[in-house]
C-alpha cells in the first residue's frame, strides 16, 4: 500500500512524508508547520506551500518552479536538479541548495543568513553575497579562487 491523498492530513503541524513516491498532490498542505517531502519523486507543484515554515523539498527531482515559497523561512532543496530561477527566495533564513546543478545566478540570495550552494557548479559569481553569514560554496567548480577576498563578513 502506499499514500497518494493527504488531503485529510491539513490540520497535522509536523508532517513527514519522505520517500512517498506516490504523492502528487500536495496543495492542501499549505498550513503545515514543518513538512518533509524529501524524495517524494511525484511533487510537482509547490505553489500552495508559500507559508509553510520549514519545507525539506530534497531530492524532489521533477520539481522546477519554486517562485512561490519566497515566504518559507527554512528551504531544503538538495538534489532539486531541474530548478534554474532562485531569484524568488531572498527572503528565506536558511537555503539548501547543494547540488542544483542548473542554478547560475544567486545575486538575489543577499540577505540569505545560512546558504549553502555545495556542488552548484554552473555558479560562477558570488560578489552579491556579503551579508550572507554562513555561506558553503564546496564543490563550486566554476568560482573564481579570489572569491573569499571579497566577502569579508561571511563565516567560512
Amino acid at each position: 500500500n502506499s499514500v497518494t491523498d493527504v488531503s485529510a492530513l491539513s490540520a497535522v503541524q509536523t508532517l513527514n512524508l519522505s520517500g512517498c513516491q506516490s504523492v502528487t498532490d500536495v496543495s492542501c498542505l499549505g498550513a503545515v508547520n514543518t513538512l518533509i517531502l524529501s524524495g517524494c519523486l511525484g511533487v510537482t507543484d509547490v505553489s500552495q506551500l508559500g507559508n509553510v515554515v520549514s519545507l525539506d523539498l530534497s531530492h524532489c527531482s521533477r520539481l522546477c518552479d519554486v517562485s512561490a515559497l519566497g515566504s518559507v523561512t527554512c528551504l531544503d532543496l538538495t538534489g532539486c536538479f531541474l530548478v534554474t530561477d532562485v531569484s524568488a527566495l531572498s527572503r528565506v533564513t536558511t537555503l539548501n541548495l547543494s547540488d542544483c546543478i542548473r542554478v547560475e545566478d544567486v545575486s538575489s540570495l543577499g540577505t540569505v543568513k545560512n546558504l549553502n550552494l555545495t556542488g552548484c557548479i554552473r555558479v560562477t559569481d558570488v560578489s552579491a553575497l556579503g551579508n550572507v553569514e554562513v555561506l558553503n560554496l564546496s564543490r563550486c567548480v566554476e568560482l573564481d579562487d579570489s572569491v573569499g577576498w571579497s566577502l569579508p563578513a561571511v563565516k567560512w
